[in-house]
């Protein structure tokens, strides 16, 4: 299927530097949308959403994958649509990866798997400080 070519909402003329949709160094597929987010060194697959103030870093995202505000996700691999919530860090404290029943790599790679039957509601969520 056809879909339209990646997304790039809120520029920051409104004066929120924070809330620009931002994609550097970054392979960004068809039918995604950064919105207000902040994408680095990182792969979004087809429609991918990283809403506003969230940043992914050194991170590969599958397909359908949606980045709830406010989250900050480093070193990661998430599986083909999962939703993470609002406001959750993955791959900054290991040990509240690890209670989040995410996999941890030898080398510090978090991979988020909905084969893992992660449940969204039980992740203990972290309320980002920016």
């Amino acid at each position: 299927p056809n879909c339209p070519p990646p997304k790039f909402v809120f520029s920051g003329r409104d004066g929120d530097d924070d809330r620009r949709g931002l994609a550097l160094d970054s392979i960004v597929c068809q039918g995604s949308i950064v919105s207000g987010g902040q994408v680095e060194r990182s792969i979004l697959s087809p429609k991918v959403r990283v809403n506003s103030y969230a940043r992914v870093e050194d991170s590969i995202l599958f397909e359908g994958v949606d980045i709830g505000r406010r989250c900050r996700i480093r070193r990661a691999i998430i599986d083909k649509g999962i939703r993470i919530p609002p406001g959750l860090e993955i791959g900054f404290d290991r040990e509240q990866d690890l209670r989040n029943g995410f996999t941890i790599s030898d080398n510090g790679i978090v991979v988020v798997a909905s084969a893992d039957g992660v449940d969204q509601s039980q992740m203990h969520q972290q309320v980002c400080h920016t």
